[in-house]
């Protein structure tokens, strides 16, 4: 067992790896070797999001808002980028995604991107546009008619179908620049009840709304 010099010493050299440092997350000291304490700083990354920066809802519809043949078109590219963020989210490191000698063999003639990032590009539509804040996705059938090439322009579309008493059915396609359809499907979405909606303060909702 140290003396209680050496542990004052510990305690000085602690207190002045705090001192000289942001906070740590934890603090980690192994055996002191002779010469004195050897402390590591594990620090996490800051992880947490930040509601400032991202971008807010730009529509907030209620059923009675929402009409039959409201459209929403969001175009969108699918990069190289776009395919590894998804495949360490999905765990599909697929090489028919990433893998050009391999791809080109297939019956896809070149590497592809993953068809559901094309299924997420209605979760912004509707969650920021149609209907936007409030919404909730409560089902989506998908059919994948062709593949999505990397680098190539297309567009999602969501159109209102049939409003119901509590929900809105959207018919819902992507297609390529030449107006080819590589995905279609349907989803069902509760916008928010408009006496929510009303029972929110003008300054909260400004608030939330782009």
């Amino acid at each position: 067992m140290g003396s209680l010099g050496n542990f004052t010493d510990v305690v000085a050299q602690i207190r002045h790896c705090l001192a000289s440092s942001r906070p740590p997350i934890a603090l980690i000291a192994g055996p002191c070797p002779p010469s004195g304490l050897k402390c590591v700083i594990n620090r996490k990354p800051n992880t947490m999001p930040n509601p400032a920066a991202n971008p807010k809802p730009r529509a907030c519809k209620s059923l009675n808002e929402i009409k039959v043949g409201d459209e929403l078109r969001q175009p969108y590219t699918i990069t190289d980028a776009d395919v590894q963020k998804f495949a360490e989210i999905s765990g599909d490191f697929n090489p028919a995604h990433f893998n050009e000698d391999y791809a080109k063999n297939t019956v896809f003639k070149g590497r592809i991107a993953h068809g559901m990032i094309s299924v997420a590009k209605f979760s912004g539509i509707f969650g920021m546009d149609l209907p936007g804040l409030g919404a909730i996705w409560g089902a989506q059938s998908v059919k994948f008619l062709a593949p999505v090439k990397l680098n190539e322009p297309h567009v999602a579309i969501a159109r209102a179908k049939e409003v119901a008493e509590k929900f809105v059915i959207f018919e819902c396609w992507a297609e390529d620049a030449t107006g080819k359809r590589v995905l279609e499907g349907e989803g069902t979405l509760y916008p928010i009840p408009q006496k929510v909606k009303d029972a929110m303060a003008p300054e909260a909702l400004k608030a939330l709304m782009a």
